[in-house]
């Protein structure tokens, strides 16, 4: 809560009441932080003006009237101190996946020093917007009009289909003193947004992020670099990796685009246990959870460049993981994998459609 200075005229009335010390304003509903700053001073000036009233030493009046007087100093220190959060409004224009997840994750998130006040989200999908206004009843609003989202929201986010990005841009009137476009599109770029939106290049600002932002568990890349506010609403978001530019933040979404491929080789684990006879309410909780463990493993010290390396020669030498990767690399698995990151950060730089010829075309 606040600390205001009803709070404090309140200790104030108490300390002259009857003697309670330094106590009586620790009882105003203030942070705990915040308070004990305050009690740290008043207990060393208190000493000072009145004496040691932990042991009895120095006039008792004298000790009511020091502490009288640095609760009065309180009311103006403090009141000066604490300044209300700034307020931001967040809008969504397109409500799929990601912007689903994006605006769960913030109603959730405690972290973010500015107060989010609203939330509007475009209608469609009507699925999800329903959805969001059921499960976050009084934060969320529902506009088919996408001009109403803008002219209700400070930070807006892009969240349609990479076709569509500049006929609903043209169609909308940005206000450059206003608002802060930040598109999730993965095939945006940066000048185009400028252009298509009529907004300066500084209000402009491209986020990629997965599904688990919704739980706070998703890292969001951003660039350009250097925005203090959609950094800190992003790390509310489970983590924020700020690009040094488009092209570096191309690369790196590329792991992400490797989702998919993830859950395949979860389904084909389940899929072969049960072939094996395991049941598949058994196989596919056994295969979720034993690679939950495996990447909290690789997740621990991740910031160490080596400790992937580590982790691989942790195996034991001749035993089943360490030959179960010997004849995944004999398959050419990895060269695979480099075959599709290449294409999926071909698409997205425009050079091709992303696609990889069958391996027995190669």
């Amino acid at each position: 809560m606040k600390l205001t200075k009803s709070h404090v005229v309140f200790s104030l009335f108490l300390l002259i009441i009857d003697y309670f010390g330094v106590s009586a304003f620790c009882v105003s509903s203030v942070t705990k932080t915040h308070c004990g700053q305050h009690v740290a001073k008043v207990k060393r000036r208190s000493t000072t003006l009145g004496g040691d009233s932990s042991s009895g030493r120095g006039d008792n009046g004298q000790r009511k009237r020091a502490d009288a007087v640095l609760a009065a100093e309180l009311i103006t220190s403090s009141s000066d101190s604490v300044t209300p959060p700034r307020e931001v409004s967040v809008g969504f224009i397109g409500c799929g996946t990601i912007a689903s997840a994006i605006a769960t994750g913030l109603s959730k998130q405690q972290t973010f020093p500015e107060r989010i006040t609203a939330m509007t989200v475009s209608k469609r999908s009507e699925k999800n917007s329903q959805y969001l206004k059921d499960t976050l009843p009084g934060i969320i609003t529902i506009e088919e009009d996408n001009q109403k989202i803008l002219d209700t929201s400070d930070i807006v986010f892009l969240c349609v289909l990479p076709q569509q990005e500049k006929d609903v841009l043209s169609t909308l009137n940005f206000q450059g003193d206003k608002h802060t476009l930040v598109s999730v599109v993965a095939t945006s770029k940066l000048d185009q947004l400028a252009i298509n939106s009529g907004l300066p290049r500084e209000n402009i600002f491209k986020m990629i992020c997965l599904p688990p932002v919704a739980e706070l568990e998703g890292t969001c890349l951003l660039v350009p670099k250097g925005n203090k506010q959609l950094k800190s609403l992003f790390e509310s978001l489970g983590g924020c990796v700020e690009c040094e530019s488009e092209k570096i933040m191309n690369a790196l979404m590329i792991p992400g685009c490797l989702m998919g491929p993830m859950y395949g080789i979860l389904k084909n684990n389940r899929d072969w246990l049960v072939q094996q006879g395991v049941p598949a309410e058994d196989a596919s909780f056994f295969v979720g959870r034993q690679y939950l463990g495996i990447i909290r493993d690789a997740e621990r010290n991740c910031l160490d460049p080596q400790h992937f390396d580590q982790l691989i020669a942790e195996q034991t030498p001749g035993g089943l993981n360490e030959q179960a990767l010997s004849n995944l690399q004999g398959q050419g698995i990895f060269e695979a994998y480099n075959a599709a990151m290449e294409a999926i950060l071909n698409r997205i730089e425009g050079r091709t459609d992303g696609s990889v010829p069958p391996r027995k075309e190669l």
